[in-house]
């Protein structure tokens, strides 16, 4: 007899659906402050931003260890900006080592 995934059970999807959607205001927060930032292209589709941090939320449900003693939230805001940040950084195409080297020429 196989063992069924706690996720899969019916009253615990209703629950995991009202957690993403009582979290999923972080994704917006980050997508905002990365815009604010000047870190999205306008050639960026913001679909694939706000796509790219609910995976985030998702990796942070799973990967979560309430034992740690860190809140939920924090943990979930890295996720969700270094996979918005992993998508911005596969759609740039200048390598990573180009532009840190930029950042050490003064400007004029």
């Amino acid at each position: 007899m196989s063992k069924k995934n706690p996720l899969e059970l019916p009253e615990n999807k209703a629950k995991l659906e009202g957690f993403f959607i009582e979290h999923a205001p972080l994704i917006n927060l980050h997508a905002n402050k990365l815009h604010t930032e000047g870190k999205i292209p306008q050639d960026f589709d913001i679909d694939a931003l706000h796509l790219a941090g609910f995976h985030g939320l998702m990796d942070a449900v799973h990967k979560y260890n309430p034992e740690s003693g860190a809140n939920f939230q924090t943990y979930a805001q890295h996720r969700i900006r270094g996979k918005m940040l992993d998508a911005l950084a596969s759609h740039d195409a200048v390598p990573k080592s180009i532009r840190q080297e930029a950042k050490t020429f003064k400007k004029p």
